[in-house]
């Protein structure tokens, strides 16, 4: 009975998962964020996920809802106006900057959506 169970155990494959540069991949740290009219800007995360700190870009695109969506120069602007973030081994995390204008006029809860695309040799992150 002993010998069965051991010749059992070693011959499962216990290697330990690998993560190498080919799995990398860049995405924002949440999926929702809120901000006040009143507040200056926002800062939104998004990360590279790389064991060795690969060199790569992504760009991101700004949409919002016909109806009751945000616009880009009445409610916010947009602080990278290349709409490029960069990672390096040293900056694996970067931002998008959103600087909020207080236009002094009651439009309820605005919203936009902002998306990744465009990787340069790294995939996206959900």
């Amino acid at each position: 009975m002993v010998t069965a169970a051991l010749m059992a155990f070693t011959s499962c494959n216990n290697d330990l998962p690998t993560f190498d540069d080919a799995d990398a991949f860049v995405a924002m740290t949440s999926s929702t964020a809120s901000i006040s009219e009143t507040k200056e800007s926002i800062d939104i995360p998004v990360l590279l996920t790389s064991l060795s700190g690969i060199e790569t870009s992504v760009d991101f695109e700004i949409t919002a809802p016909e109806t009751g969506g945000a616009i880009e120069g009445v409610h916010y602007t947009v602080g990278n106006p290349s709409r490029t973030l960069s990672f390096t081994k040293d900056a694996p995390t970067q931002y998008i900057k959103l600087n909020i204008i207080d236009n002094d006029q009651f439009d309820g809860n605005v919203k936009l959506t902002i998306s990744l695309v465009n990787p340069i040799g790294v995939n996206l992150g959900a």
